[in-house]
């Protein structure tokens, strides 16, 4: 192992303790209740099953948005009525920041990681606003001011609730396609998206199922949301959760709902540009898994390319990796929109 790769390690290693610190071991629930199911039901878990199944064969009508009028623009905050109504008030009302560009053509949604800080992504946002590209960077449900009062974690968006952390990846997706409507009522023929770790699961969900995307840069993407939980290094709470109270198997065959390998097919006959962004020291999605979906892709004959940068997943967003990724997906979009 040579000196470099032990720098990154051993850096990558603190950045996880620190996040680590917040992250708490909780009973494993199937979330019925929030799926609309009995949560009576003494056969909840074939219930689930079957929920997931129904819905991954009709997944076009489960990730349907309804059209509204209820945006609201203050400043660089678009507000909209969530179509997703949660236990937490302040998740039921979706929030972007907006970063607009004097060129009112092209856009790109940007989704952040789990628990991503409130002023994350500013300086990928003003990168890309001053390259010509408008940027709506979302707000996570349960993130930031979405989540419950006193909250420090985003355990709404995934956790050992299983219905929840469905519903909540469904919430996003909804929102998101929402969010192009806006930005399509505003004038922006052109929309790209950005997604990093689970924001590229709920990015990829939203391209398959919404074809006014036209290119979408993905900052780490996995194929399976379960095998992500089960093996990533940033899940190992919610592991510990599952483990022995349901296999494995049936982790990824419940999240197989929420999962972008699923959805591959859907982008098979779109004229779409994908750009994948994975880091070679990943220990949170294992190279694997984005060699797996990569390869999907490949095999359905999608245009998509492949950059590895020489540093971890939680490394990525931090000097000068940080700069590599930005680089990358800049020069994506201008290639991709210039041929759109």
């Amino acid at each position: 192992m040579s000196f470099f790769t032990r720098l990154i390690l051993q850096r990558e290693h603190q950045l996880a303790r620190e996040l680590d610190s917040f992250k708490n071991v909780a009973p494993i629930e199937l979330g019925l209740d929030c799926l609309n199911i009995s949560p009576t039901a003494s056969d909840g878990l074939a219930r689930l099953h079957e929920y997931v199944r129904t819905n991954v064969s009709s997944s076009d009508s489960f990730y349907t948005h309804s059209k509204l009028n209820g945006f609201e623009l203050s400043g660089n905050r678009l507000t909209f009525p969530s179509p997703i109504h949660t236990e937490v008030p302040a998740n039921n009302v979706s929030n972007w920041r907006l970063f607009e560009s004097k060129q009112r053509d092209k856009a790109v949604l940007l989704f952040p990681h789990w628990n991503a800080r409130t002023n994350g992504y500013d300086r990928l946002s003003a990168l890309l606003k001053w390259n010509g590209l408008t940027v709506l960077r979302m707000c996570m449900p349960y993130h930031e001011q979405r989540n419950a009062p006193g909250a420090v974690c985003a355990d709404g968006m995934a956790s050992s609730n299983l219905g929840r952390t469905i519903r909540s990846s469904r919430q996003a997706v909804l929102e998101g396609r929402m969010a192009i409507d806006w930005l399509q009522d505003r004038g922006y023929s052109q929309i790209g998206l950005i997604g990093a770790s689970l924001g590229s699961s709920i990015g990829f969900i939203l391209t398959a199922h919404d074809p006014r995307v036209q290119a979408a840069c993905f900052l780490h993407l996995a194929s399976q949301f379960g095998e992500v939980v089960w093996t990533g290094t940033a899940t190992k709470h919610i592991r510990e959760s599952l483990q022995g109270k349901i296999t494995r198997d049936d982790i990824r065959s419940i999240w197989s709902l929420i999962s972008p390998m699923t959805f591959v097919p859907l982008v098979a006959d779109r004229a779409i540009r994908i750009q994948v962004v994975s880091a070679r020291f990943d220990s949170v999605f294992e190279p694997p898994l984005t060699h797996d979906i990569v390869k999907a892709i490949t095999d359905y004959g999608v245009s998509n390319s492949l950059k590895t940068i020489n540093c971890g997943h939680h490394t990525l967003g931090s000097f000068p990796f940080n700069l590599m990724a930005a680089g990358a997906t800049i020069r994506f979009f201008q290639r991709a929109f210039l041929s759109a």
